[in-house]
């Protein structure tokens, strides 16, 4: 069951998530594994911020899971 969420919540998400990696040293690439593994959004559309705009993205989980995931990781 696929998860719709607005694409402004997940760029706020995401740099939030960066913010993280880069606090403990990791790979900022890894969020957008993290996020191209849940979501069908592509390396280029995350490089360029273009999926910000869109008034919905599918997700294959909740943001929840998804924060847990990356909090598990970090």
């Amino acid at each position: 069951m696929a998860i719709a969420v607005a694409g402004q919540a997940l760029y706020q998400w995401r740099q939030w998530a960066i913010q993280l990696a880069k606090e403990n040293d990791i790979d900022k690439e890894e969020v957008d594994w993290l996020l191209q593994g849940f979501s069908q959004i592509s390396s280029l559309s995350l490089q360029l911020d273009s999926y910000q705009n869109k008034s919905h993205i599918l997700l294959a989980i909740p943001l929840r899971e998804l924060t847990e995931k990356w909090q598990q990781r970090v």
